[in-house]
């Protein structure tokens, strides 16, 4: 599917590129277009360059991370040296960029109708204080990796509550070998540990930002998330700080039970390389809620000219349009953006394979979690208290989720 659209936006780039004729380097508009170090995009620009002659795409990269994107677009707009068009964090970044008065509200530049096609739950992610900020671009929300043969062989049911999870991890850790040592553990989590959390808590009834821009941390919802994870550890079923090798862990075989995101899916596969069968399940319930996350990055409008800021949106308009987001995002595993998409071929036919039935499936209990300035404060925070209580199974939650909540506060209040 993905050649086959690849082909499409080629054949028809290099139509444009014949009407239009040959324009000289010197003579086409620049538009700067900043990324991670390895987020190229290059056969989506080739593909917008080709449909725009008079146009040339500059993609700078910047790091391999977001905070080293959100570090340089903050001191670019001191220096008033930002690009055109930015990739922007779902985590970060947006409050700031938006309170400096650089960024340029996304729904400017979009009709009713083209912002009622955005599935609403984006908005929650992309929005502050009531504007529409950015235009969600890759998306992913988090899922449940089981090693279905391990399963089969153990005779355990593949979980689908936060409860049959830590029950099944307790089954799943096993000394394969009769040595002694745990050769398969039954649960872990990557090292955005905090995103999976976020979900938990929400599911249970919990909410971290809340609408009225206030922040909770220390919730009774948390404790109870933060208590599953502590029990897991304490009881051997989930490695202690070792979230920094669950991906290889899931792949190597030596993990049951990976959350990480759908559009992990591609790195998995390879790692995987056939040496057992998996699954992926629905993000686990609580009282039969099931709220995913939405994770990802969007794609923002830096103010500039009339001029430059209507032909960023156009080559926003192209990122985000159905050919090129099949062709090139959503066969990646990231998710639909638009209600429309799900009209597409490519959509129907991932919803009736039966390996990313359980992804497509949770798109209605997506959750968009409303940004703060605090968001990367709170992120840190979090994955210090699960370092603590994954090395101390006598840590005391409750006080150590209050001095979260006091840092945050304390931030909000110097904000």
């Amino acid at each position: 599917m993905k050649k086959v659209l690849s082909l499409t936006l080629v054949l028809l780039a290099l139509s444009a590129l014949f009407l239009a004729g040959a324009v000289a380097e010197e003579e086409k508009t620049e538009l700067i277009f900043w990324t991670r170090m390895n987020d190229t995009f290059e056969d989506e620009i080739a593909a917008f360059e080709a449909l725009h002659p008079d146009v040339k795409i500059n993609r700078v990269g910047i790091g391999s991370s977001y905070d080293d994107l959100v570090t340089k677009y903050i001191a670019a707009s001191v220096a008033d040296e930002l690009p055109h068009v930015g990739l922007l964090s779902q985590r970060y970044g947006i409050p700031q960029l938006y309170d400096a008065g650089v960024l340029a509200p996304i729904s400017d530049f979009m009709s009713e109708e083209e912002q009622n096609d955005v599935m609403e739950a984006y908005w929650g992610r992309y929005s502050y204080k009531g504007v529409r900020v950015a235009l969600p671009f890759q998306s992913s929300m988090p899922v449940l990796y089981v090693n279905t043969d391990l399963f089969e062989q153990q005779g355990v049911e593949i979980p689908t509550t936060w409860e049959e999870v830590q029950e099944a991890a307790a089954k799943m850790t096993l000394d394969i070998d009769g040595n002694g040592s745990i050769d398969v553990y039954g649960f872990n989590m990557p090292e955005d540990a905090p995103w999976y959390l976020y979900g938990l808590v929400k599911a249970d009834g919990g909410t971290i930002v809340n609408e009225d821009g206030t922040v909770t941390v220390n919730t009774p919802e948390m404790l109870d998330v933060l208590s599953g994870i502590q029990k897991m550890v304490a009881g051997g079923s989930m490695p202690s700080n070792q979230h920094a090798t669950a991906k290889d862990d899931f792949k190597n075989g030596a993990l049951a039970m990976l959350l990480n995101s759908c559009a992990g899916n591609r790195s998995i596969e390879k790692g995987v390389d056939g040496k057992f069968n998996y699954a992926l399940v629905t993000f686990p319930s609580i009282n039969g809620n099931v709220c995913a996350p939405l994770g990802g990055n969007a794609l923002g409008i830096f103010k500039s000219d009339e001029k430059m800021e209507q032909l960023s949106w156009e080559f926003i308009q192209f990122m985000t349009s159905s050919d090129a987001v099949s062709g090139f995002t959503m066969s990646k595993g990231y998710l639909p953006i638009k209600h429309s998409f799900m009209e597409t071929d490519f959509i129907k036919e991932r919803q009736a394979d039966s390996f990313w039935a359980a992804t497509y499936q949770q798109i209605p209990n997506m959750v968009g979690l409303a940004v703060s300035p605090v968001d990367a404060t709170i992120w840190n925070e979090i994955n210090d208290v699960l370092s603590m209580i994954e090395s101390d199974p006598n840590a005391d939650i409750e006080e150590l989720i209050e001095n979260v909540q006091y840092e945050v506060d304390d931030f909000l209040l110097d904000y």
